[in-house]
This record gives C-alpha cells, structure tokens and sequence, in this order.
C-alpha cells in the first residue's frame, strides 16, 4: 500500500500526520517513509542524519534500495531529505 500525503499550504500537519501514521503501521507492517519536503522534518523527527548532499536527484528506480537508512524505531525506514528536494515542487 502507498500513502502520499501533499498539500501545498504549510503548517497543515502533513509531516505530523506521516510520522503518526508510520508509527501506527509498523506495529504490524514494515514502513517506508520518503522525506520529499526540503525541510527534512520527517527525517529530523526519525532521528536521522542527511550525509548525501543531493540525495534525492541521484535516486534512479533500480538503484532506490541503497538510499534507505535504518531508523531507531522497528519497522520504519527512510529515504532522507535533502535540498535536491526543492526540484519535486
């Protein structure tokens, strides 16, 4: 199943309401969070660190696996922002 949450007014609640619901679905799923925005709110909030400047304009279909890290809450992985984000919007 994907979920995209996108609303392009800020302080809507959308990282909020990801984070909520990658905790509710990892109880019994394991859970992929991609952190698009260029803030990295997401990110911040699953304790990750960004080392790759440009992250997200080197990802390629086949090569999406090595991009994801390991977060400290079981069943939630990430893709981490970064500010190559900004091209998506």
């Amino acid at each position: 199943m994907v979920i995209a949450l996108y609303n392009i007014k800020g302080g809507v609640g959308k990282t909020s309401t990801t984070i909520n619901l990658a905790f509710n679905a990892s109880k019994n799923n394991k859970v992929l969070v991609w952190d698009l925005d260029p803030q990295g709110a997401s990110t911040f909030y699953l304790e990750r660190k960004v080392k790759n400047k440009n992250l997200v304009s080197k990802i390629t279909k086949k090569g999406l696996e090595k991009y994801i890290k390991h977060t400290n809450f079981e069943n939630i992985d990430i893709i981490p922002a970064d500010l190559s984000s900004k091209r998506f919007r």
